[in-house]
């Protein structure tokens, strides 16, 4: 999870960005919805202005089989 926050533009939004990560980095179970619900929350880093967490989180998750489709 560090290397995300290490591309964090404001230190202001910490606590917002590790609200959007953490499930999506910790997440136990994956199943199409929850993976749609995950994708949907990406959108709320470039909202923040966060735009290097969104771009290095989504190419890690571009690798992942269940996110690949989503994230073209």
């Amino acid at each position: 999870m560090y290397e995300y926050m290490a591309k964090m533009k404001n230190p202001d939004n910490w606590s917002a960005i590790t609200d959007i990560i953490q499930p999506i980095v910790e997440g136990d179970i994956l199943n199409d919805d929850v993976v749609r619900k995950n994708v949907r929350s990406l959108d709320k880093l470039k909202e923040l202005g966060e735009h290097g967490v969104y771009t290095v989180l989504v190419e890690q998750l571009k690798n992942s089989p269940l996110y690949e489709k989503y994230l073209k």
